[in-house]
Parts: C-alpha cells; sequence; structure tokens
C-alpha cells in the first residue's frame, strides 16, 4: 500500500476459513511494511466486522520492511466471540496514523 496521506486506509476481504472450529479464540493481522521517506510515519492494522471497527496499535515504521501483528480477540461488530460467520465476512488492512 504505497501510502503518505494520514488517514490513508485499504481495506480486503479474506478467504472463508477451510472448515468450522468450534470456538475461536482470536484474529491476528500480520502485515509487512516499511517507509521509503524521511518523515516520520505510523502504521496500524485494523478489521472491520458488519459496520463496526477496531484499530490494532500504531507502529513506527523504519526504512526496513518489518511484520507487524496485531491480535483482535472480539468481534468488533458483536464485542462477543469471533465466529465463523463474523470471520468469513471480515475485512482487514492497513491505515496511515502519521
Amino acid at each position: 500500500m504505497p501510502a503518505v496521506t494520514v488517514g490513508d486506509l485499504d481495506l480486503y476481504e479474506v478467504g472463508d476459513l477451510p472448515f468450522t472450529p468450534d470456538s475461536i479464540h482470536a484474529v491476528q493481522v500480520t502485515m509487512c511494511a516499511r517507509k521509503d521517506d524521511a518523515a516520520t510515519r505510523e502504521v496500524r492494522s485494523k478489521v472491520k466486522s458488519g459496520a463496526a471497527t477496531a484499530n490494532g496499535a500504531p507502529h513506527a515504521l523504519t526504512a526496513n520492511y518489518v511484520y507487524y501483528r496485531d491480535i483482535f480477540e472480539t468481534d468488533p461488530n458483536t464485542s462477543a466471540a469471533w465466529t465463523s460467520g463474523g470471520v468469513n465476512a471480515l475485512q482487514i488492512g492497513p491505515e496511515v496514523v502519521t
């Protein structure tokens, strides 16, 4: 995601789970990012479920690619544990914070 404007957001649909688990403890979003200019940059992951969104922690970018991970233990649309349907309808993506 080449983005330079605070608030830039890319959301992506994810593939459905290959089976229906008995329970889902959390959703983990992993992204790999770097900055390519001298400015200070922060990015965070975002999940969207239904009309609700949840933000991951802001991560300060460096000039090298780094993997960042955020764990979302509850579905932001229901404030309850994730269900298979919630995960299958989930959208995820990076957002520029600074």
